[in-house]
């Protein structure tokens, strides 16, 4: 890694780039087509705007100090997933300086990053891939709820792969995100009837004022409660003309106006009884 450090470090970009101005398009333009991916206001902002994020983002990965610890993994990525500038870099480095960056923008273990997680009742480190794919699959979910402001944010099927009890938490966080300090709206597609169960659930606390089983962080965020009219609950079901949407009220102590359509919360007393 340090013989690619310091190839790096003296190379002069600005001009290899003036050189070969269409090699800086390119990542340009891969950039831009990634763009809706991270950038939670890509319908807000200008054609102007977003290509000069992309701008930025390649004019950062390839500058002469791409390498704090941050950046590393980043750099050698990158080298990886855009052959065309691998080749660009190759061609003033000899064949051994080549054949290290061929070497650690592969599967190097050195360049190797793996997120852990802490177990905070026993203050245990538990690898990612010893917890369950549910967990990894709500990580974003729960990034976006708490980095994201004022955002509209949709999600299919949060709950997948998670613990029952966990489904019913998410409910808390989607709480707090929306009506805290985040102030985000949430359209979520969910079979998740633990998930509706604690929505509902804090609609009644509210109504009876009895906080005493909100977790801290929602009491502080949300120190109102919750009403029938901060949620929609809408079920979708296919008709003879196409699929049907049906509008489910929610009252005041934290239950549905109308039966709930095809089975779905009777499936379960259909089970027991």
């Amino acid at each position: 890694m340090q013989e690619v450090r310091s190839e790096w470090e003296k190379t002069d970009h600005a001009a290899y780039l003036k050189r070969f101005p269409e090699h800086r398009e390119n990542l340009i333009r891969d950039e831009l087509d990634g763009l809706p991916e991270w950038a939670a206001d890509y319908e807000e902002i200008s054609e102007e705007e977003r290509y000069r994020r992309a701008e930025a983002t390649v004019e950062d990965i390839i500058s002469n100090e791409p390498f704090g610890d941050w950046a590393e993994p980043l750099f050698f990525s990158f080298l990886s997933e855009h052959p065309d500038f691998e080749s660009f870099l190759s061609g003033s480095w000899d064949a051994s300086e080549t054949s290290a960056i061929k070497t650690l923008s592969g599967s190097n273990a050195e360049m190797r990053r793996e997120l852990s997680l802490r177990h905070l009742g026993h203050d245990t480190m538990v690898s990612l891939q010893d917890v369950g794919v549910g967990v990894s699959q709500v990580l974003p979910v729960l990034i976006h709820c708490y980095s994201s402001v004022n955002r509209w944010i949709a999600i299919e099927q949060p709950e997948i792969h998670i613990h029952p009890a966990l489904q019913a938490e998410l409910g808390d966080v989607f709480i707090e995100s929306a009506l805290g300090e985040n102030k985000n709206t949430f359209l979520l597609e969910t079979h998740s009837e633990h998930l509706i169960l604690r929505l509902l659930r804090r609609i009644r606390e509210t109504t009876e004022g009895d906080f005493s089983t909100w977790p801290e962080t929602l009491q502080k965020a949300c120190p109102h409660g919750i009403r029938p009219e901060d949620i929609a609950v809408l079920y979708v079901q296919p008709g003879n003309e196409g699929a049907e949407i049906i509008e489910l009220p929610v009252t005041e102590d934290g239950d549905f106006s109308r039966p709930w359509p095809g089975g779905f919360f009777a499936e379960r007393s259909n089970e027991l009884f």
